[in-house]
């Protein structure tokens, strides 16, 4: 590059434009110092010499006076001008490219450049802000001037720049044409096309020369695949050859083999096909493509916790769908397809649709050790809910073959739930017992173990619902009458202060300091409603003593004397909070260590993400649970008064009675049956009442005598002066109303005091009688309906409490009642608790470890806030800085916030998550400061083969190739050599020398010969079992595959042409946010390198660009990513399959190390509405088109947009027509609103045989003032002049004609016309020359003027149809009902 002539051009430049009020852009970019040369992606490219490659002629250029330069509007050097040497005569070339290679055309923003051939306008450049494109133009014959070596003709291109403020560089311009050889010009399947139909897979080679059909055979012209023994199979079958077309079709004996890699090997040389005149093929030609799989639907299970096992309506689970590629035992597995992208999935119930997806499908040998111990091998349906009674479901997975042949694969399965089951619901309330005597542990109410309790007794028992609440500390005080040890005594506590709150519990969980128990659970027989826990323990324990509990006899220990009685044929699924994700627990596929099962009930149980559950406690549990509390719970009711009345019985039927106590509400039924009675009776003796009750079973009290207790309520009547404990007719207790009952009242809180923190409650009582009393302390927060029981039987006037175990509240109130053992007196103070809003717990813990992929995160909170007020603003799940998306939910009735990441989190990371301060309750108390947790995600460890280059079987590979093989999992790098990765040659065993280099960061290994490897000589790779990953787990087993090395050699960067997409669906809403195409690459040095490509519609048109800049690639095989924004595409509204057009890589250290390609790649065939709904306006359905010739010079021009546009927006102003020169044209432009189609009509005709540039702003809006996605520019060329044609039905061309032509990639033809009004309806009918029907169009996408039809050439069997020439009818039904027809014809030659 001349950079001081360039710099001091450039500043001369910019002190011209120093006094322009245009200042636009690029100018502006200069004005601030840019350099173009300074940008990493801007470098000289040197030049390259005319050649002949792939039977292609390129003449080439590089040197001109302003090339390599960036040149602006109103430069010196504007236009853009060099030349291009041609030495041979031009009149007979075909298929004639001009390709240029250009820098910075900011054609979205307005910059117009138009490109001429020896003054015949061909297009204009297209491309994008501060990136290279290349561009390609169709030329023809009569453009070019050509020559001889002594004296080549030449021919001057110039680019044109037309818009103030705008600046480009043009770096290289070539002309290619396709040489004289006999060769093959093309072919189907394209090479390496996947999806190919195996019924109907149109295996066709094109020549550019008659064929000789002598010469065509099963040696010559080769269809195969690999047998399990790596040995090609020819396939049998016929060949045919059309001499006008020059095409060999290839028609298999029987249908191919699905799921299938096939070999096309086409022989070169004297004994290879020839040509009718004897020429040969001087290298044979190789393509390989791939059938379409069948797929295998085994089964589609319902699952909420086992497999199989009964389900309860309206819980929430997974639709498991077991669908795979089944590997077939005679082909090599290396010659199979290993899985299948954007697969279309259905599931549904009868009457409507569950849900739909894009997977891929994977072959079944090809699942990973990750995806079956997590059951991602098959397709999961979440959030699923079974309704009562049962239905039936049905998974339908759909596949597309090339030749859009579509099938279908179902399964049904009909299932039945059990009604609406068991909510469980327990309380936690810490005992001052031990080392706790005088107040609970510091961290209390923060209990997360209980809360991950709740999830993992949800996941496996079969329950509606699980929840817990937490009370304040229990005191315990035992009086000198109670029997009981001090152990049995605090469940009896535990078990008073359950039925003595207002809310409804199954169980109550009472929390222990370390070691008091002994046990780290513990379950009583005596109390079926009480479990006891230990300060140290895990999240499994609540739920392995809720399972003993479970109504007064649950399950035993797993590994107990019936242990020997397990099963594990339960194939299960836990389901993480929310419903949207989960994980597989599965003996089959190795969840567990060893493969050996970790019951739950293991008398020592295993960690959350180890434990599962038998079928017998499966099944025990979901017969019992049921049961639990229909004989002893009820819902709140509210009565006059209830008495509690409570004791124990000795042997002998001795009654020990505690103090009675009164409260205005029950959660227990009244006592109804039993050898045992209650009798109320009044001052006259008179029963009142009779309640039967049994005590419960026998215990061993503190002095080794047996006892049994009972805890009964009764109403309460206010008559009752006397109560006696009978069995039978025997009195075995009674008592007496004493005279006066107990004066209590409340001195701290005072009325309307607002406490937070630690506090007293603080009262004074008398008795006249001097009867001992005893206290129960409540609390309301709900300003007295509903209460929790602080203290029973406490004989003292003070209490100290934690308010912070409270909920907060306006209307609290706290309740003292005393007793003198049958009188009871209330006494309340109302208040307010206002601790500020706190986070209880958490799941995952802080610092917590093994933390699985699919989980969810979620805080619990010490009070409700508002829903409305649960935003992404308040959360954030962050890996190393970088944000994790998900959804956020609310659950207003336990009060937590959970968050689902949209994706797997990754094994091995560390994450933190963030509920940021200032979030308020209901009561506007705010959380003071952020709360934060760190945790691990569990590591996936297992290894094995994610790709490699070259691919199993691949044919021609360049003899200095290097091996690169890319792994699931970081590799041990001691482990990987040239031991345990060996290349050898497959006929001799010769080792193959050289060095094997690992990547850490691209978890690839990379085997570089020492020297280059032989000619047409087939090498076999090996990866042993003895490459580990960084956790020492070994390869799964020996890798193995083949491949063939040609005669050529690897340039410095390749495009290796082979290519995969896939729809990345960024925020998990079922929508695609990003188009991924994976670009193979090789290059021969390592460095950072920059690729970018254009995005086009199946008929060419463009839809974006896209880049990857300034990507590290080491040396050899590598991947890199194009991502194309899903929004764009969707704004087109334009579906699949796309094209990857003008793919271009360079490196950045050099960028005369490149590689580029015109027509790169097909996708598979997207839907537009697959992809981010967007609401930008764009332009489709340019007439007439870009590039199009002799357009009649009375056209007029019209766009359709996608969306509503602004009329007013749209004007002469926004939507005109420029000549060559830059001169706009008269014109009138006006907008239908109802077809959303503007049109632009020349107030004159135009000029004959001259290039025109239309140009539509980006300043357009729409409706809702959204502007036009870009600037939009095409040019085309009009013809002779007007036509004097009338009717309704004028100007008719058909163009290319003959075709097919390079100037119709596809290689159709397009029908062009003008029409007299919009019409309702044309249809064009093309006949042979002997009316046989060929193909019938039908559209109602027509308009009042010019208008273009394309038709690809293919007939109604869907196949190209042959040479020769065509008859065509237009019919066209006008506004008036009118039918009018324009009859045509047309050429095809191929």
């Amino acid at each position: 590059m001349r950079v001081l002539i360039k710099v001091l051009s450039l500043f001369l430049l910019c002190i011209s434009f120093l006094f322009s009020q245009n200042v636009t852009n690029d100018i502006q970019k200069l004005r601030n110092g840019y350099l173009p040369e300074n940008n990493g992606d801007y470098q000289n490219k040197l030049n390259s010499i005319a050649k002949v490659q792939n039977n292609r002629i390129t003449w080439k250029t590089g040197t001109g006076t302003y090339l390599d330069s960036y040149i602006c509007y109103g430069d010196a050097a504007d236009p853009i001008k060099f030349t291009i040497l041609i030495d041979r005569d031009v009149k007979d070339l075909k298929n004639i490219k001009l390709t240029l290679s250009v820098w910075d055309v900011d054609e979205a923003q307005g910059e117009v450049d138009v490109v001429s051939v020896n003054g015949h306008a061909v297009g204009i450049l297209h491309g994008a802000n501060d990136s290279w494109s290349v561009n390609n133009y169709t030329l023809t014959p009569s453009m070019l001037v050509g020559g001889t070596p002594q004296n080549p003709g030449v021919n001057e291109i110039v680019v044109d720049l037309t818009v103030s403020g705008w600046c480009v560089t043009v770096d290289w311009g070539s002309i290619s044409a396709d040489g004289d050889e006999f060769n093959v010009v093309s072919h189907t399947p394209l090479n390496k096309q996947t999806g190919v139909d195996f019924e109907k897979p149109d295996i066709k080679a094109v020549f550019n020369l008659e064929p000789d059909s002598k010469t065509i055979n099963s040696n010559t012209f080769i269809v195969s695949y690999w047998d399990k023994n790596n040995t090609s199979v020819p396939v049998s079958g016929s060949y045919s050859v059309d001499s006008k077309t020059n095409t060999v079709t290839f028609t298999p004996s029987s249908k191919l083999l699905d799921g299938v890699k096939y070999k096309v090997e086409i022989k070169g040389g004297t004994n290879g096909v020839k040509s009718t005149s004897g020429s040969t093929m001087k290298n044979a030609k190789v393509f390989y493509f791939t059938t379409v799989p069948e797929i295998t639907v085994e089964k589609v299970v319902p699952v909420q916790t086992a497999e199989g096992a009964n389900m309860i309506a309206f819980k929430n689970g997974v639709v498991r769908v077991y669908a795979y590629i089944d590997v077939k035992q005679n082909v090599a597995l290396n010659g199979q397809v290993d899985k299948i992208d954007n697969v279309d999935v259905k599931l549904e119930q009868p009457g409507y649709v569950i849900g739909t997806k894009k997977v891929t499908i994977k072959r079944k040998d090809k699942f990973t050790k990750r995806e079956l111990t997590q059951g991602t091998f098959t397709i999961n349906f979440f959030d699923w809910f079974p309704p009562a009674g049962g239905s039936s479901l049905t998974a339908t997975i759909g596949v597309t073959s090339s030749s859009n042949t579509y099938r279908e694969y179902k399964v049904t399965n009909t299932y039945t739930t059990l009604s609406k089951f068991k909510d469980l619901k327990y309380v936690v309330q810490p005992v001052l017992v031990g080392s706790w005597k005088t107040s609970p542990p510091a961290s209390f109410p923060n209990l997360s173990f209980f809360n991950g309790s709740d999830v993992f007794t949800y996941q496996i028992f079969p329950v509606s619902s699980v929840s817990h609440s937490t009370l304040p500390a229990l005191p315990i005080s035992q009086p000198a009458y109670s029997p009981m040890d001090q152990q049995t005594y605090v469940f009896w506590e535990l078990h008073n202060s359950r039925i003595r709150n207002s809310s409804t519990s199954d169980f109550i969980a009472g929390y222990t300091p370390s070691g008091w128990l002994g046990a780290i659970g513990y379950s009583s027989f005596l109390f079926g409603d009480v479990i006891a826990i230990d300060e140290v323990f895990w999240d499994v324990i609540p739920t392995h003593e809720f399972a003993h509990n479970s109504n007064y006899l649950g399950t035993g220990h797993t590994d107990g004397p019936l242990g020997s009685l397990q099963t594990w044929t339960i194939e299960g699924f836990k389901i993480y909070p929310g419903g949207s994700s989960g994980e597989q627990y599965s003996k089959k596929y190795g969840v567990f260590p060893a493969g050996v099962p970790l019951s739950f009930m293991n008398t020592d149980p295993p960690p959350n993400h180890l434990a599962w559950i038998t079928n017998e406690d499966y099944n025990t549990l979901l017969n019992r649970l049921p049961k639990i509390g229909n004989s002893k719970n009820l819902e709140k009711t509210l009565l006059a008064e209830v008495m509690i009345l409570g004791g124990y019985l000795s042997s002998s039927d001795n009654v020990i009675l505690e103090p009675i106590q009164r409260q205005n509400y029950t959660v227990v039924n009244f006592s109804n049956s039993g050898s045992y009675s209650i009798e109320q009776l009044n001052s006259s003796n008179s029963v009142l009442a009779t309640n039967n009750f049994n005590p419960s079973p026998e215990f061993t009290g503190k002095d080794g005598l047996k006892y049994r207790y009972f805890s009964e309520v009764v109403p309460y009547n206010a008559q009752t002066t006397k109560i006696r404990i009978k069995k039978g007719s025997t009195v075995l207790k009674e008592i007496v109303k004493s005279n006066n009952a107990p004066v209590v009242s409340i001195t701290s809180p005072t009325t309307n005091a607002i406490w937070s923190g630690s506090r007293t409650i603080t009262w004074t009582a008398s008795d006249a009688d001097k009867d001992t009393l005893y206290y129960d302390i409540k609390y309301s927060s709900d300003g007295g309906t509903n209460w929790i029981l602080l203290a029973r039987n406490y004989q003292g006037n003070s209490l100290n409490i934690n308010t912070n175990t409270l909920t907060n509240s306006n209307n609290a109130v706290i309740s003292v009642t005393a007793t003198d053992g049958f009188n009871c007196t209330t006494s309340t103070a109302s208040f307010s608790v206002a601790n500020g809003l706190t986070v209880i717990s958490t799941l995952p813990q802080n610092n917590a470890t093994n933390v699985s992929t699919k989980t969810a995160i979620t805080f619990w909170l010490s009070s409700k806030i508002k829903s409305s007020d649960v935003t992404s603003s308040i959360f954030s799940l962050t890996q190393n800085m970088t944000t994790i998306n998900g959804t956020l939910k609310y659950n207003n009735i336990d009060n937590s916030i959970t968050f689902t990441p949209s994706a797997d989190l990754t094994p091995g990371l560390n994450y933190v998550a963030r509920l940021k301060a200032g979030l308020k309750d209901s009561l506007n108390n705010q959380l003071a400061n952020d709360y934060v947790i760190s945790f691990y995600v569990q590591n996936d460890s297992s290894l094995y083969v994610d790709s490699h280059s070259p691919q199993a079987f691949e044919q021609s590979v360049p003899v200095n190739s290097s091996i690169t093989v890319y792994f699931s999992n970081s590799v041990n790098s001691s482990t990987i050599n040239t031991t345990t990765f060996s290349v050898k040659e497959n006929a001799t065993g010769a080792t193959v020398p050289g060095t094997v280099t690992y990547n850490s960061n691209t978890k690839s290994a990379v085997f570089t010969p020492t020297s280059s490897l032989k000619e047409s000589t087939e090498y076999k790779v090996t990866l042993s079992s003895q490459i580990k990953s960084s956790l020492n787990k070994p390869l799964d087993s020996n890798y193995e595959f083949l491949f063939t090395t040609g005669s050529g050699t690897i340039s410095n960067v390749q495009l290796l042409g082979s290519y995969s997409d896939m729809g990345i669906d960024d925020n998990s809403n079922g929508k695609y946010d990003w188009l991924a195409i994976d670009v193979d690459v090789n290059v021969k040095n390592a460095g950072t390198y920059s690729i970018n490509g254009r995005l086009a519609d199946k008929n060419n048109n463009e839809i974006l660009w896209a880049a990857t800049n300034n990507q590290s690639l080491t040396a050899g095989a590598n991947k890199i990513r194009l991502k194309f924004d899903g929004k764009i595409i969707n704004a087109y509204s334009t579906d699949g399959p796309y094209k990857l057009t003008d793919l271009q890589i360079y490196s950045t250290q050099n960028t005369e190390e490149s590689d580029w390609i015109s027509e790169a790649y097909t996708t598979k065939s997207y839907k537009a509405s697959d992809f981010e709904t967007s609401n930008i306006p764009v332009a489709i359905n340019f007439t007439p088109s870009d590039g199009s010739t002799g357009v009649p010079t009375n056209v007029s021009i019209t766009v359709t947009f996608t969306r509503n546009m602004n009329a007013s927006k749209i004007d002469t102003n926004s939507f005109y027509i420029r000549t060559a020169t830059g001169a706009k044209v008269p014109a009138t432009v006006t907008y239908n609103s109802a077809t959303r189609v503007a049109t632009l009509t020349p107030k004159t005709p135009l000029q004959p045989n001259t290039s025109y540039t239309v140009t539509i702003s980006s300043n357009i809006t729409d409706e809702q003032g959204t502007k036009l996605l870009k600037q939009y520019n095409w040019t085309f060329m009009t013809g002779a002049g007007v036509s004097d044609e009338t009717g309704a039905i004028t100007n008719l061309v058909t163009y290319p004609n003959p075709f097919p032509h390079s100037s119709l990639p596809d290689g159709g033809t397009k029908f062009a016309f003008n029409l007299s009004d919009n019409g309702t309806k044309l249809r064009i009918v093309i006949y042979t020359v002997s009316g046989e029907l060929v193909k019938e169009i039908e559209t109602s996408q027509v308009r009042k003027g010019y208008n273009e039809i394309y038709w690809n050439g293919y007939n109604k069997e869907n196949k190209p149809v042959s040479s020769g020439t065509y008859i065509y009818i237009i019919y066209f039904t006008d506004s008036s009902n009118k039918e009018n027809k324009k009859i045509g014809k047309l050429s095809v030659l191929r």
